[in-house]
């Protein structure tokens, strides 16, 4: 008796999110300004790298879902941003979370 074992591997094909950003943030208390700014993302596999306006961010893709901490010049404050990928791969919505000044909502679309 012969058994014949087939293995297959699935793989799963990852948007490449390398490209420039336009980022709109809302801070979920409205008396708290919103900002737009132009971003740069750089994909390497899982990682994430880049900048928004003069801010260094670093983070991270698993499958539709993207994760970044944005760093802001001057001030070394932190925002992450959780969102996610359509299924274009040309806008990432979700929400952010400012230490100290609030959470909010975010989109971004790729230019």
């Amino acid at each position: 008796m012969v058994v014949a074992v087939v293995v297959a591997t699935l793989v799963v094909a990852h948007a490449d999110v390398s490209a420039r950003w336009e980022l709109h943030a809302d801070f979920d208390d409205r008396s708290i300004p919103g900002a737009l700014a132009d971003c740069t993302f750089k994909q390497e596999n899982e990682r994430l790298t880049g900048k928004c306006e003069d801010a260094s961010l670093n983070g991270e893709v698993k499958a539709e879902t993207i994760t970044w901490r944005l760093m802001l010049a001057g001030t070394h404050d932190t925002m992450i941003f959780t969102g996610r990928l359509d299924d274009d791969d040309t806008v990432i919505v979700g929400r952010f979370s400012y230490a100290g000044k609030g959470n909010g909502s975010f989109l971004a679309v790729r230019r």
